[in-house]
């Protein structure tokens, strides 16, 4: 009985777009320190000016491109594991002008693959692992080949920044977009049990949760109530004020649900006009009184200005002679449709009815189906 879910496309471009965002301040954040670490590497190195302009121009440039290209692409999160992608054959490059200094290597592939596990997944750290020997051949092609793995105190000090920071911000960003996802996947299965006009549950996990309580009734015998309610007149409703204003009727008898029955009842669109209530553990006496008081509520605020629409119910209570859910529906609609015959706006429950009242409700003619098989009244 609350309200509709959000669109979940609009949800899922504003997850990728926070993804993009995260993963854009994190590799400013590594690039920083990464650069630190790059210069106190060739400082100790005789290498000529042009060896220092790439990765330089990679640490300060590079950052900013990449989150420009991932916050404009039509699919951000794509676009970032390309900039990931990216990151890896670029570090198996500048890993050669250092002349394959050990712990900034092996700093630069562990950090690196961190990213792409948690932007991608596995099949994204092979990728990543593949253009990083990629790079490392354009590196020796470009720079020739010197191996000097020992790295010295200062390269030390300058690696423990980007050692300890940086692990912090990729788990942040994967925590963030694992939450995400998560909230996108809540709101999906939300979606596919709610109705979206009035936001009580749909027909097929109204019935779902109507079988569990019947199967329930097997094991424990506790008692249950099932109730079909149908808003009286509405096809002239729609004919004389418009669509909408139906639609509106609607939406508030679904609040006028939520407003009168107890948290433990459940609640759903059955279709068009027409609503299913189910209340666990309870007989047919006090299903009677909030069912009365639903009907009351409808006369004492009426759904449209002006206009008091009312609603007509059949209830009936579960027993051993009823066999199958299927039947339980099949009776209670009996009793809804009683309810109409009678005069609309009352509740119709089996108890009511006479021995030959019921023989004639055996031999009722066929209800006249709109579209999709809902119901005319």
């Amino acid at each position: 009985m609350s309200t509709p879910p959000p669109d979940s496309s609009k949800g899922s471009q504003r997850s990728h777009l926070g993804f993009a965002r995260r993963s854009y301040y994190a590799r400013i954040n590594g690039m920083t320190w990464a650069l630190l670490m790059f210069v106190v590497v060739m400082s100790q190195k005789q290498v000529p000016w042009w060896v220092w302009a790439g990765p330089i121009v990679y640490g300060l440039a590079w950052p900013h491109l990449a989150g420009w290209l991932a916050l404009r692409a039509r699919h951000p999160r794509d676009a970032e594991r390309l900039n990931l992608l990216v990151d890896q054959f670029l570090i198996g490059v500048w890993m050669v002008p250092m002349e394959f200094n050990l712990l900034p290597c092996i700093l630069g592939v562990a950090l690196c693959t961190m990213g792409c596990m948690a932007g991608g997944g596995l099949m994204l750290v092979w990728r990543g692992l593949l253009l990083q020997i990629l790079g490392v051949g354009l590196g020796v092609a470009i720079y020739g080949f010197r191996w000097s793995p020992e790295s010295s105190v200062m390269t030390i000090l300058a690696s423990t920044p980007l050692m300890l920071i940086q692990p912090f911000l990729v788990g942040y960003v994967a925590f963030t977009a694992v939450k995400s996802l998560n909230q996108q996947r809540v709101a999906l299965e939300r979606l596919s049990q709610h109705d979206g006009l009035s936001g009580l549950l749909n027909r097929s996990h109204w019935e779902k949760l109507v079988r569990a309580e019947f199967a329930r009734y097997a094991r424990s015998s506790d008692p249950a109530v099932l109730v079909l309610a149908d808003l009286d007149h509405f096809k002239r409703l729609n004919d004389t004020y418009g669509h909408s204003v139906g639609d509106d009727a609607i939406r508030r008898f679904a609040k006028a649900l939520k407003r009168v029955l107890r948290e433990t009842d459940i609640c759903g669109r059955y279709g068009g006009e027409e609503f299913g209530i189910l209340l666990p553990g309870t007989d047919t006496a006090a299903a009677r009184e909030v069912i009365e008081r639903l009907r009351r509520d409808l006369h004492e605020n009426p759904m449209l200005e002006g206009v008091v629409v009312t609603a007509s119910f059949g209830m009936v209570e579960l027993h051993r002679e009823i066999t199958s859910v299927e039947e339980w529906l099949r009776v209670v609609d009996k009793m809804l449709y009683q309810a109409k015959h009678l005069g609309r706006d009352r509740v119709v429950e089996l108890t009511e009815l006479t021995n030959s009242a019921l023989a004639s409700l055996e031999v009722l003619p066929p209800r006249n189906l709109g579209p999709k098989g809902v119901a005319r009244r």
